[in-house]
């Protein structure tokens, strides 16, 4: 009797870790801010982002620092390489669930807050997933594009600055364990 007890509670707390498996945390994902400075696309771009993704929720949760952000405008990068200040994205993908198992490409909608320390700005975009077969662990790839107003996001937009850019994410999904 006592192992019985003792195996019940060793399956309960692997069936309670098991279901915390189902958040995943992404370190190495890219994440690229494109918009317009004095008529001229700009793109930022960093791969110092954490992205937390629920797998049976679809809740999303993006974190990285302004300052990471590395433009191809020298003028950008000296007005953010002293703003330390931490963006977060918490937000929902409009999926069931995420689907690791073979399947075509997946649209699906996004819409959550951006917060960027100075204000909450509720955003919205666009995705697909796309399945990836024999490539080990990783079983899909994430596209987002999340549209941004700067003129909602900062209240001193710089000068030349267009307020019209997108915030886009790629991430690998991994297999599920």
């Amino acid at each position: 009797m006592k192992y019985f007890i003792l195996i019940s509670m060793t399956l309960l707390i692997l069936k309670r870790s098991y279901a915390q498996t189902d958040i995943y945390y992404t370190q190495n994902a890219s994440l690229e801010v494109i918009g317009v400075y004095n008529g001229q696309e700009i793109k930022g771009q960093t791969t110092t982002v954490g992205i937390n993704l629920n797998y049976e929720t679809t809740e999303m949760k993006i974190l990285f620092n302004l300052n990471s952000l590395v433009f191809n405008n020298d003028t950008i990068n000296r007005m953010i390489e002293n703003q330390n200040i931490l963006i977060t994205f918490d937000g929902k993908l409009s999926l069931d669930y995420i689907n690791t198992k073979s399947h075509p490409p997946m649209d699906f909608t996004a819409e959550g807050w951006l917060d960027t320390q100075e204000t909450k700005t509720k955003i919205r975009g666009a995705g697909e997933i796309h399945h990836i077969n024999d490539s080990g662990s990783y079983v899909c790839m994430l596209a987002l594009k999340l549209d941004l107003d700067l003129s909602e996001i900062y209240n001193n937009l710089p000068e030349g600055l267009f307020n019209e850019a997108n915030l886009v994410i790629t991430q690998a999904i991994l297999q599920r364990n």
